[in-house]
């Protein structure tokens, strides 16, 4: 009866070790996100940087949902895209797109899925998005090609066989 306890707290104290260790990985994770933002409104020696680090702290803002300086730092990129990669100037058509779809602009998240869709040609996911908008307008012949176009790319992807399934009974 006395080795009940000491085997129940062992398997708590454990467990408060692992908690404790993710809990201190992400503190750590925070704390050298906070500390590249600092630098950027605090330092004004960053300007003549700021091609390098304006990228990795847009992609901070998105990530914590601060939309207001995403979209500001997203928009200077977008002005200067020639100092971009494709990936980086793919990943924040789309989140402004994302954004749009989030408040019902349809149009606007489609026009800019297929900004990024421009830059990154393959990307499965923004082809897959288009295609759910798409149906969200009851575009279901456009749905349908881009799905088609998606199987293309990789012929067992399950979103876009189910998808098809369900629109040909709709037509």
């Amino acid at each position: 009866m006395v080795t009940f306890p000491i085997v129940y707290l062992s398997i708590i104290i454990i467990f408060l070790t692992f908690l404790s260790i993710i809990l201190t990985l992400q503190a750590f994770n925070l704390y050298k996100e906070n500390q590249i933002v600092k630098v950027l409104k605090n330092d004004y020696t960053i300007v003549q940087n700021f091609k390098s680090i304006s990228y990795p702290i847009t992609v901070i803002y998105w990530q914590r949902k601060i939309y207001v300086e995403a979209l500001k730092l997203s928009q200077l990129i977008l002005k200067n895209e020639n100092d971009y990669t494709n990936e980086q100037l793919s990943f924040i058509y789309t989140k402004i797109a994302n954004l749009y779809a989030t408040f019902n602009y349809l149009d606007l998240a489609i026009d800019n899925y297929k900004l990024a869709l421009a830059k990154t040609p393959h990307s499965i996911i923004s082809l897959t998005r288009v295609a759910q908008l798409l149906q969200r307008k009851q575009s279901y012949s456009l749905a349908m090609q881009t799905y088609q176009k998606i199987l293309t790319l990789d012929s067992h992807n399950k979103t876009a066989l189910q998808e098809i399934k369900i629109i040909k009974k709709m037509l």
